[in-house]
């Protein structure tokens, strides 16, 4: 997970790393604990012929999951642009992908409903402390106890380590979704991804001395 969280906050540079002896372009997408690694024809993803749509067609096939409540976040930025091509954001073979899926919606049973509250509007800066603010009620006691208490059982130890990744992830989606031409919101959105990426740093390195000390 640690390599895959570079890739969404911006933590590293490097690119994807060829293989001049591949005989085909590979995607690696980690979906939760699974990890799926999708081939395309060699030299296909640097000619520009491999999309945003292509790969969260394949990842849907294979996870069987709706391709429309498909997110997938790589190199830093929440991939919503299916027509785009990998090649112009920056992929290229090697490139890992982080795969989440949103919950399907149940269809409400009920013939009538009450009249919706009127939804709060906030400001940039709001939704980026809303953003951090749930962090902490979503994860803060969870991490706390996993660093205090690391599992000691390997699949109790992932499971605990997948609830509070994935939930953090999923915070961060929203933060990528907050624009502005503030520099002050900038500068602050910044600094809470810092903040987030900090903690996901510690659980990381929390399960890899764990996991490597049994």
């Amino acid at each position: 997970m640690r390599k895959f969280i570079n890739k969404v906050v911006g933590g590293s540079t490097e690119g994807p790393i060829e293989d001049p002896e591949r005989t085909e372009d590979i995607v690696h997408v980690k979906h939760g604990k699974n990890d799926y690694i999708f081939k395309f024809p060699l030299g296909a993803i640097s000619a520009g012929a491999v999309t945003v749509g292509a790969l969260r067609a394949k990842v849907s096939q294979e996870t069987r999951v709706e391709a429309n409540r498909i997110s997938l976040v790589g190199l830093g930025r929440n991939l919503k642009d299916d027509a785009a091509t990998l090649r112009s954001l920056g992929m290229g073979s090697g490139t890992k992908v982080l795969c989440m899926a949103s919950q399907q919606r149940v269809p409400s049973t009920k013939k009538t409903m009450a009249a919706p509250k009127p939804k709060l509007v906030l400001t940039p800066m709001e939704r980026i402390e809303a953003v951090r603010q749930a962090v902490e009620d979503k994860t803060g006691k969870l991490t706390a106890d996993f660093l205090a208490n690391t599992p000691t059982e390997r699949k109790e130890r992932e499971d605990a380590h997948r609830m509070i990744s994935e939930t953090i992830m999923g915070e961060l989606l929203k933060l990528d979704s907050i624009e502005s031409d503030d520099p002050a919101v900038r500068v602050r959105r910044k600094e809470v991804v810092k903040e987030i990426q900090k903690i996901l740093e510690s659980v990381d390195g929390a399960l890899k001395t764990s996991g490597s000390s049994l």
